[in-house]
């Protein structure tokens, strides 16, 4: 009797190891991006703060309450970074403010670091990818600059809208499960400027198809957000809208269109912002109309991801991270094209733009990078007409 073949156990461990090679990376980074000699001082220290303030009962719209709470405790007050999130975003990060802050860092941290692995797994088998070869998702998620921006340099709260947008689309295709697919989408609410023609669409969307449920569990999803903020803080609401308009988030060197017609004409004309959006929900209109029939999020979605980014109302380069959809899916489209030669030319040119945005962030601003979400959107678009059929890549999951 021939004996059974051994199990391959390098098969299996060599993801976890890439998967803890990833982490400690991200780690790494995250120590080598804080102040020496101190404690962390990028958006963490924000969120922890907003959250610690909101159990004392306080205002965390405010800016006295929070510096206040960090004098309290020792922290660097110079880093305070006005709130704007809406009230139902805040439940995500007050279970963060129930440890010690330093505690909340490294759970956040591997959080995030968490939501990036998941994701990047989930959209790798969206858009067709191969489950042996699903380490290549992590190794394109990690090497993504907008990733290292959010988790090393910022702490942003951006992997969660990741998340929203890779759980919508997880679940779109299933009619009977729609209101999963709305329900995910508060997350990308947690920054609705950033992708707001997605919510648009979404709405000609449901009408069009008649999927209600994809919009009562967006609706089911910020009203309970909404109270659940409200439970710890009942004026919630109005210190959220005494802070937008007090303070309207328009202040900081943006990558958007607005930002540099005010640079260019008006810098104190706020309505200037305005512009970028105007152009986008044009944009949408006419592309709306000429794809309504045959529309296809898995094929649709990463051109409207990056259409919002480009024309945003008000947006930073973390909150690129997102784009992280288009950026597997035009990769993926790369790799299976018949067309060799021009598959590795998109790649090397995908790496390329990864590599200009590393170098030139050491030295400019987040409004220099308008012109990252347009190199996306044209590689993206240069992959499909590469692979224009809709193929495995864009088909619905075969597995419920």
């Amino acid at each position: 009797m021939t004996p059974a073949p051994a199990p391959e156990p390098a098969r299996y461990l060599r993801p976890a190891r890439i998967l803890l090679l990833i982490a400690a990376c991200a780690l790494g980074l995250a120590f080598i991006a804080r102040n020496k000699g101190g404690p962390w001082t990028n958006d963490i220290l924000a969120y922890w703060s907003y959250a610690r303030v909101m159990w004392n009962g306080g205002n965390p719209y405010d800016y006295n309450h929070v510096v206040a709470l960090q004098a309290e405790y020792g922290l660097p007050t110079t880093s305070y970074t006005p709130l704007h999130y809406p009230p139902w975003a805040l439940p995500l990060i007050l279970p963060f403010g129930l440890l010690e802050f330093s505690t909340s860092q490294v759970a956040w941290l591997l959080f995030q670091v968490g939501l990036v692995v998941f994701c990047s797994q989930r959209i790798w088998h969206l858009y067709g990818g191969s489950p042996q070869h699903k380490w290549l998702a992590w190794f394109i998620s990690f090497t993504f600059m907008p990733t290292f921006s959010s988790l090393a340099l910022t702490g942003q709260i951006t992997p969660l809208m990741l998340l929203g947008a890779t759980m919508f689309l997880h679940w779109v295709d299933r009619p009977s499960r729609g209101w999963l697919a709305g329900a995910f989408t508060i997350l990308l609410a947690i920054k609705p400027q950033a992708f707001y023609l997605f919510f648009i669409v979404l709405l000609f969307w449901v009408i069009t198809k008649h999927r209600w449920n994809t919009l009562v569990g967006l609706g089911v999803g910020v009203l309970s957000g909404s109270l659940a903020a409200m439970l710890i803080q009942p004026s919630i609401f109005s210190q959220y809208l005494e802070a937008v308009v007090s303070h309207p988030p328009a202040g900081g060197a943006t990558p958007t269109i607005g930002y540099f017609a005010r640079l260019l004409f008006a810098p104190q004309a706020f309505a200037l912002q305005w512009i970028g959006p105007a152009l986008g929900v044009t944009w949408l209109l006419f592309y709306w109309a000429r794809c309504r029939k045959a529309w296809d999020w898995r094929r649709h979605l990463p051109v409207v991801l990056c259409v919002s980014a480009i024309t945003s109302f008000y947006t930073f380069t973390y909150d690129h991270i997102v784009l992280l959809i288009p950026a597997i899916a035009l990769l993926l489209l790369a790799f299976r094209s018949h067309q060799r030669t021009a598959g590795l030319a998109l790649a090397a040119a995908y790496i390329l733009t990864n590599l200009a945005y590393f170098i030139l962030h050491l030295r400019l601003d987040d409004s220099w990078f308008l012109w990252f979400p347009v190199a996306i959107l044209a590689l993206y678009l240069a992959a499909r007409r590469l692979t224009p059929q809709p193929g495995p890549v864009l088909a619905p999951e075969a597995n419920p």
